[in-house]
Parts: structure tokens; C-alpha cells; sequence
């Protein structure tokens, strides 16, 4: 999605919560899926690791939010849509 719409305004950021014992497991993934857009492990001291697990709830994974160009959350998805679903909403977006 990123290599096809990005051109049309479309940013994607990829976040991961895996240990930072994971990192190269984290790495591999993302080069076999050819992730160009900007990823971020995020590591953090507790107390702000539940801060921003109490605002933004990642559990079950892997969690999808699409923001209009607002900055208004119009999609949170927590895997059960299809590609296809998604795909529609965010191209309606651009």
C-alpha cells in the first residue's frame, strides 16, 4: 500500500512493541516485506509503556489505525478487516 499510494499523500509508520531482545527478528521481517516507510521499536520505562498502553490499546496485535489528513482516527482495526476493506477506506481518503 505504502509503494502504491505514497505518492498520493498516503504515510504509514510502522510501530512494534517486541522486546528489544526481538530487534533482529523485528529486522528481518520488515527487509523480507520490503518496509521502506519509517519503523519504530518502541522501548520505554514502564510507567510510560502503560501510559500509552491506557491510550492506545494494542492488544490483540496486529492493531490498524487510519488517520484522514486532519489528523481525525477514522479507522481502528484490530486484524479483522480484509486487505481489500482497508484498501477501499484509505484510497476514499486520499
Amino acid at each position: 500500500m505504502h509503494r502504491d499510494l505514497s505518492a498520493k499523500g498516503l504515510v504509514v509508520l510502522g510501530v512494534t512493541t517486541d522486546e528489544s531482545e526481538d530487534t533482529s527478528k523485528v529486522l528481518e521481517f520488515l527487509t523480507l516485506k520490503g518496509a521502506t516507510f519509517p519503523n519504530v521499536l518502541l522501548k520505554d520505562t514502564d510507567a510510560n509503556a502503560k501510559k500509552h498502553e491506557d491510550t492506545y490499546p494494542t492488544f490483540p496485535q496486529p492493531m490498524l489505525w487510519v488517520y484522514d489528513r486532519t489528523g481525525k482516527k477514522v479507522l481502528h482495526d484490530e486484524g479483522k478487516m480484509k486487505p481489500d476493506q482497508v484498501d477501499e477506506i484509505v484510497k476514499k481518503l486520499l
